[in-house]
């Protein structure tokens, strides 16, 4: 019975799918043209919907909106599939592309044989189809096979939508689970956490607990063991402690202390025989640690051991260091350079030892140290590889050094068909020398397939800035490899001479030590602060975007914003929004697709989120949107000279870059950097962002906001101690 009340309230209605207009498969959000089965009279609707096949009918309830864009229409908020019972619609659906090779004149037999009975029959007592005599054994099998796998996958749909199991992720449980979908389900919900990516442990325990499993249900405490190192690790983190996991859970799972902690032990010892946990007593602490985690830092070590075993004499190390001598005076003499002391004793590190690290701030020349050590190696005939762990540190390091850089995961030779490196113990790199930069950014997970496909004989250099912001994934590989004091280091220190009349040079270095910098107002400066309340700073950054810089010569492209945060007023969300607006306001507006939070134009900068192995984009790399093609609901961006085609879902990986976070922009450098410093960000900035942020400036810095904003972040030095046991295990390994 369909019942029209005023838009807001809740109303039923009876429709039949005509066609899909729209459909967002990974948010499985859609719009579709619909007619209601009683007036015949046309209607939109929309919502989060499964994409609901052409031709069939569907009770729905929600209410209707007026939207400014789409205008009238129906918001869905249930549905129920139903078999329609008036004999036009019924002949319609059951030779509709749903039941395939049956057509009307078959469609037309059954309901002319069953009459008034057909969808009971179908429903409950299909084998009656034997009945029509004039019906095919081939059709009947047909239509058996097909009503039986609509009603199935209705029912699958259903049942997971009911549990706001939607779009993709309805999809992919259905793949992985075929007909068992929700028989899987119901017996472990806990069990999808462990088996497919990205189901949530807080998803999977609101459905278990309205499917009635118990509170104290073992599944559910060893699952939520799991998400709580899961989460640490997503905090950086490689172990938790024992009795910190115990005092998540009490959180998590709200049970009584004395209640859990039996469960909690017998759940330990669960998932340490199945081997998704290992548990290690030290002296002071257990640690526990997700099986994949401790594999990972265990078998780094080993490896880093491994290699360093590989050390010269004594005699030849002073052959090579005098012969080093005579060829660095006549290379520099080519270059016409010169190195500094500490840059020729890193230049010897580098020959003389199978694991060298070399870590310094801006303006000390690693850049020119590390061109030299590449040149070294060359010189010799050595086959050497250049990489960092982004597409643009691997851009950066090429235009610095002129050979060729690669990411490392295209180093490593990553298959995204099978989720592995191709490279690895049993099929190592086949090169004298590696060099790789930005390794502050290295996890313990990149960093371990890294050092795994080494041979013995290989020899390994890692540059980077250890003071810069670590690794998004657990681990503080580069930090803890110097701390350990068993792989050689050294850093630079000496500014040189085109660093000491650059205040970005000077003010980082004041930054990193704890020292918040008094700015000199002098247009030679590169680096600003420019005083603002929080409300204004957007407005002030437009004007010094489209107006002050550009009449200086600093075009919009050279200018990158890096805000702390993703949210709130200056974070990039609303920043990007923002800026696109203003940069198209005075321009005819052009064409556009949107995807899940942007709408993309021509001209638009924009970021890649994720690796895309088949399109050869890695995560962190910019491009500009070239071409939109409405037709085919496709964008074309060009990373600097290569055309990349977005099609459907690839879209929802792409992000405006008018302004990116300062964690997006590690192993990348601008010529212009703005950075806002408000209140608002206070909870996430500290002395390390900030520090992370100024450094990717090259040509000009400029501070907005407040300065007792920047003087907090300055003096909060306090970036998380991570767990991690690497630097105790090298010391172990001596």
């Amino acid at each position: 019975m369909e019942q029209q009340v005023d838009s807001s309230k809740l109303c039923s209605l009876e429709v039949l799918i005509k066609k899909q207009i729209y459909y967002d498969s990974a948010k499985g959000w859609g719009v579709f043209l619909c007619q209601r089965i009683s007036s015949k009279a046309d209607l939109v609707i929309r919502g989060n919907i499964p994409p609901f096949p052409e031709g069939e009918s569907y009770s729905i309830e929600g209410v209707w909106v007026n939207d400014k864009k789409h205008g009238r229409g129906f918001n869905v908020e249930k549905f129920l599939p139903f078999v329609p019972e008036e004999k036009q619609a019924l002949l319609k659906y059951l030779s509709s592309d749903i039941f395939p090779g049956i057509g009307k004149k078959t469609a037309l037999a059954i309901v002319d044989h069953f009459g008034a009975e057909t969808v009971a029959v179908l429903d409950k007592d299909i084998e009656r189809l034997w009945e029509i005599k004039s019906l095919s054994r081939d059709r009947i099998q047909k239509l058996l096979c097909a009503w039986k796998e609509v009603s199935k996958t209705r029912s699958d749909l259903l049942f997971l939508y009911s549990y706001g199991i939607i779009g993709k992720t309805a999809q992919k449980l259905m793949d992985f689970y075929g007909t068992s979908v929700q028989e899987e389900l119901k017996k472990n919900p806990y069990s999808l956490v462990r088996k497919l990516k990205g189901f949530s442990f807080l998803r999977a325990d609101s459905i278990a607990l309205s499917l009635g499993i118990s509170e104290s249900s073992p599944e559910r405490v060893k699952s939520a063991i799991l998400h709580v190192l899961w989460e640490a690790g997503s905090s950086g983190h490689c172990f938790l402690e024992q009795e910190e996991v115990l005092k998540s859970l009490l959180d998590l799972l709200k049970l009584g202390e004395e209640f859990l902690k039996p469960l909690f032990k017998a759940s330990l010892l669960s998932l340490e025989q199945e081997g998704a946990l290992i548990v290690e007593v030290r002296e002071k602490e257990t640690c526990l640690y997700l099986r994949r985690t401790y594999r990972a830092e265990v078998n780094l070590a080993l490896k880093v051991k491994e290699l360093l075993e590989d050390q010269i004499s004594l005699e030849e190390s002073s052959d090579l260091e005098r012969r080093l001598d005579i060829w660095l005076e006549r290379h520099l003499a080519t270059l016409e350079m010169e190195l500094s002391s500490e840059q020729k004793r890193a230049v010897l590190m580098a020959l003389l030892h199978p694991v060298f690290i070399l870590t310094g701030g801006p303006g000390v020349g690693k850049s020119l140290t590390s061109r030299v050590i590449l040149d070294l190696f060359v010189a010799k005939k050595q086959k050497v590889a250049l990489a960092a762990p982004t597409g643009r540190a691997a851009k950066r390091l090429q235009e610095l050094t002129g050979a060729e850089a690669k990411t490392l995961h295209r180093l490593l030779e990553w298959t995204p068909k099978d989720g592995q490196f191709l490279r690895n113990s049993e099929n190592p790199l086949l090169y004298d020398v590696l060099i790789i930069d930005e390794t502050s950014m290295l996890d313990i997970f990149l960093s371990e397939k890294l050092f795994q496909a080494i041979k013995k004989g290989t020899k390994i250099i890692l540059i980077g800035d250890s003071d810069q912001l670590p690794s998004i994934g657990p681990g503080y590989v580069l930090s803890h490899l110097i701390e350990s004091q068993v792989v050689p280091s050294l850093r630079l220190t000496k500014i040189f001479r085109q660093g000491l009349s650059s205040d970005i040079v000077k003010y980082s270095h004041e930054i990193n030590q704890g020292f918040k910098p008094h700015f000199v107002k002098t247009e030679m400066s590169d680096c600003h602060f420019l005083s603002a309340e929080p409300s204004s700073v957007l407005a002030l950054m437009k004007e010094f975007l489209l107006e002050t810089l550009p009449a200086r010569g600093f075009e919009e492209s050279y200018i990158q914003i890096l805000s702390p945060m993703k949210k709130g007023l200056l974070g990039c969300v609303n920043l990007n929004k923002e800026i696109q607006k203003a940069i198209f306001s005075k321009k005819a507006k052009p064409a556009s697709l949107k995807n899940s939070n942007y709408e993309f134009h021509p001209g638009d900068r924009v970021i890649q989120l994720s690796n895309a192995y088949d399109l050869g984009v890695f995560n962190g790399d910019i491009g500009y949107v070239s071409n939109v093609d409405l037709k085919d609901k496709c964008l074309v961006v060009d990373f600097d000279g290569r055309l990349i085609v977005y099609e459907n879902e690839k879209i929802n990986h792409l992000a405006l870059a008018y302004a990116i976070t300062i964690h997006k922009s590690q192993g990348s450098e601008f010529p212009v950097v703005f950075i806002p410093v408000v209140p608002e960000h206070s909870h996430m900035l500290n002395r390390n962002l900030l520090y992370t942020a100024l450094t990717r400036a090259k040509q000009l810095a400029i501070f907005f906001g407040l300065e007792r904003s920047l003087g907090y972040a300055v003096f909060k030095d306090e970036t998380i101690k991570r767990k991690t046991l690497l630097k105790e295990r090298l010391v172990s390994l001596e």
